[in-house]
């Protein structure tokens, strides 16, 4: 009888432990201030669709915090304002860039070149290579976030960042 009650004891001590620890996990979930996102999958096989995308594809973030996009290869990052969804984005008929400016909130660095305006586009690949953008939000609503690269956008290449 004593040791089925030591049993019932350690089982209702790991019950109450896991409860506890899955809160507390709950909790920081929901304040983060700096989180990693995969910014294209880093397959190294341009040219093809799987390496198109963003992980995870919904980012919560408390606000005043940071997403460090780890960007995988020749992709561009634009952050637009909360309100902006995918289906708002203006897609140009032709070209290779997006380029839609409305509700910009952020425009990453060029591929194959610097930040616009300050440097050209060049054959350069370096900045086509991964790299690591990091991007501070200081209010709270959920901002969409898109490769700038029309056929990776075609490709379902967008997420959203909720602030809270």
């Amino acid at each position: 009888m004593k040791r089925l009650r030591q049993i019932s004891m350690i089982g209702a001590m790991c019950a109450l432990s896991l409860a506890v620890t899955t809160a507390a996990v709950k909790a920081e979930d929901d304040n983060k201030m700096s989180v990693s996102v995969a910014f294209g999958r880093g397959l190294n096989t341009a040219g093809t669709a799987e390496n198109n995308i963003v992980i995870p594809n919904t980012i919560q973030l408390k606000k005043g915090g940071v997403v460090h996009f780890l960007v995988a290869g020749f992709h561009q990052i634009e952050v637009y304002n909360p309100g902006k969804v995918d289906e708002d984005v203006v897609v140009p008929g032709s070209g290779f860039f997006i380029n839609d400016a409305n509700e910009r909130f952020y425009s990453g660095i060029t591929p194959a070149g610097g930040p616009p305006p300050s440097l050209p586009v060049t054959t350069d690949p370096s900045n086509a290579r991964n790299r690591v953008e990091s991007v501070a939000f200081t209010e709270p609503g959920t901002y969409l976030v898109i490769c700038n690269v029309l056929p990776h956008f075609k490709d379902g290449m967008f997420a959203y960042v909720q602030v809270k």
